[in-house]
């Protein structure tokens, strides 16, 4: 398979019933690089059997954990993933389509999909949900935002996409850790 010239960056934080379905999606992808927060499970240990790009970081603040996981690509073009997340074969399709050429945009917006079990979340403003999360490497990041719990991108050339990330339980999983 012709592997898509794109880092796929993935933070992780104890995921360790989740990663192995997220890397699964994307082995498309010429480079994966997984950013973990000192897990205490098997995380790490998972995410060596699809990469040798794992690196292990206390996370501070989530926007300057990210910006530091992207200064770690090789490629000129990074997707932002979570763990909890996998990129259906559609936009696996979608992507190594865009990549034929070098993409004009400097940012590219993907919908999420999010479910709870087997349940989409499809009304309410859960769908399409579209995030910037494909982007030029490092060329658009608010570097001036950085204290900011989330990472911000100076928005300039944006394409949407069609097709999805699947994001289980993210729902289940917001409530446990407010528990």
């Amino acid at each position: 398979m012709q592997k898509v010239p794109v880092t796929v960056a993935v933070i992780t934080k104890n995921e360790e019933n989740k990663i192995a379905k997220c890397l699964e999606s994307l082995k498309w992808a010429d480079e994966i690089i997984v950013l973990d927060d000192e897990s205490l499970d098997k995380t790490v240990e998972i995410a060596k059997r699809y990469t040798d790009r794992v690196v292990t970081k206390k996370m501070e603040v989530e926007g300057k954990h990210r910006n530091y996981a992207y200064s770690l690509a090789r490629n000129n073009w990074v997707l932002s993933l979570d763990a909890d997340e996998v990129v259906s074969d559609g936009l696996r399709a979608e992507l190594t389509e865009l990549f034929k050429t070098e993409p004009k945009d400097a940012a590219i917006t993907i919908p999420i999909k999010t479910f709870i079990g087997d349940y989409w979340i499809r009304y309410g403003g859960w769908y399409p949900a579209s995030k910037v999360r494909l982007f030029r490497n490092l060329s658009r990041i608010d570097t001036q935002h950085q204290s900011r719990k989330h990472q911000r991108l100076v928005r300039n050339s944006i394409t949407l996409f069609k097709l999805f990330v699947v994001c289980q339980d993210r729902i289940v999983n917001s409530l446990l850790l407010e528990s």
